[in-house]
């Protein structure tokens, strides 16, 4: 974590304020966690539950490198990175709130009220193209939740996806700190196919994707 630290100070990708987050402290303070939830019983139940905590921000640390795609960033939180993504495949939910078909919905609101990122998103993704998202994305089951969250203009995103295979996204709410979310969460690199798009405002266009698991 201190290689990370300096790296991100190296490169200069916040020139002018390093965020709390990736302040040296913290992130020593996550490595000692992450390191004692893999000491302990079912570590991938640990890992998770570390994941959907606040400080030491460890989601916040490994998505907001994921997403950068700096190759040298990576490299250096790739063993967290690991942790996680292992975790969510053997991970088995007790709960059975994810029923095991091929075709379960989930939910993602993407709110885009800053200047024209909303104009720029539906000019960028059509019908057939790919969304990937490099980071750890957090999805819902309840549509209506989902598209609450969206302030101003926005997307809501339907994922059709295929849980009756192994490596299907999980829900976490078990081993969440706010279980409550009932967050079901995907794994990085994620790959959405987009088969449909429509206009339900103005402001807000649903765009309905398949999750290609692969």
């Amino acid at each position: 974590m201190t290689k990370l630290h300096n790296e991100l100070k190296k490169k200069r990708i916040y020139p002018k304020d390093i965020p709390s987050h990736f302040q040296l402290e913290n992130l020593l303070k996550c490595a000692q966690q992450f390191v004692e939830a893999l000491k302990k019983p079912e570590p991938e139940k640990n890992i998770i539950h570390l994941y959907t905590t606040e400080a030491p921000y460890y989601y916040k640390i490994i998505n907001d490198i994921l997403n950068l795609l700096d190759e040298d960033l990576i490299v250096i939180i790739q063993d967290y990175v690991k942790a996680l993504r292992y975790s969510l495949i053997t991970y088995e939910d007790a709960s059975n709130k994810m029923p095991a078909t091929n075709n379960v919905k989930l939910y993602r609101g993407i709110s885009l009220a800053q200047d024209n990122s909303f104009a720029e998103f539906s000019r960028k993704f059509k019908i057939h193209d790919t969304i990937i998202f490099p980071a750890f994305s957090s999805t819902s089951l309840n549509k209506d939740r989902t598209r609450s969250f969206i302030k101003g203009k926005g997307v809501l995103l339907e994922i059709s996806a295929d849980c009756s295979k192994l490596n299907k996204p999980k829900n976490i709410s078990a081993q969440s700190e706010y279980p409550s979310e009932d967050e079901v969460l995907l794994n990085c690199f994620s790959i959405l196919k987009v088969e449909n798009i429509t206009t339900m405002n103005d402001d807000l266009l649903c765009y309905k994707c398949t999750l290609e698991l692969r």
